[in-house]
């Protein structure tokens, strides 16, 4: 029955998202003031999108690491939020996939908060991290997830813990607003 119901709801959604991918999402953005047809707006065919270069690097999700006995098990895996070669000459962090209009006041924040945590120069990084345990109970084992971040040194390779940050730093939430699933399937995976 379930499974008859979902089927149903995921054929049905199949025809709204192929109309909605459509729609013009500039003019959805911004409520109908700008459109993809508006003065000053271009759109990139896709040997443009290739060149478009800017915002954050990250590799894939990487195992920190990782440690269990009996039933209970501890794994963390991270995520390293590295800087483009633009944002690092400019002093700006734009953000994730953005590459124009980098520059202003709060993008120059964004970097020098980067900065104020992490020495780039001594290949230091900013990395978000998921951390999963798992415990025994009486209905089988259970799980628990902590998001948090830290400044880790990379030296030939590996990795080693600098400094804990918090969750709620800035860069650290954003990189886990956008790669909070990608963290969990890794954490997630044996």
């Amino acid at each position: 029955m379930f499974k008859k119901v979902l089927s149903i709801l995921v054929l049905g959604s199949l025809p709204l998202s192929l109309a909605l991918a459509q729609e013009d999402v500039l003019a959805l953005v911004s409520k109908g003031k700008v459109t993809s047809n508006s003065v000053g707006v271009t759109k990139l065919n896709i040997e443009e999108k290739k060149q478009v270069k800017g915002g954050y690097v990250f590799n894939p999700a990487v195992t920190l690491y990782r440690y269990g006995t009996g039933s209970s098990s501890i794994t963390q895996v991270g995520i390293v939020a590295e800087l483009s070669k633009q944002e690092l000459r400019d002093k700006a962090i734009c953000g994730y996939n953005y590459s124009s209009n980098c520059g202003g006041y709060m993008d120059k924040q964004r970097y020098n908060e980067y900065m104020a945590v992490a020495d780039y120069n001594n290949n230091e990084r900013i990395v978000a991290t998921l951390t999963k345990t798992t415990t025994p109970s009486f209905f089988g084992p259970r799980l628990n997830f902590i998001k948090g971040g830290m400044v880790a040194r990379i030296s030939n390779g590996r990795f080693y813990k600098v400094r804990s940050l918090s969750a709620y730093h800035s860069i650290v939430s954003e990189v886990y607003s956008l790669k909070k699933n990608e963290l969990a399937i890794k954490a997630m995976a044996r």
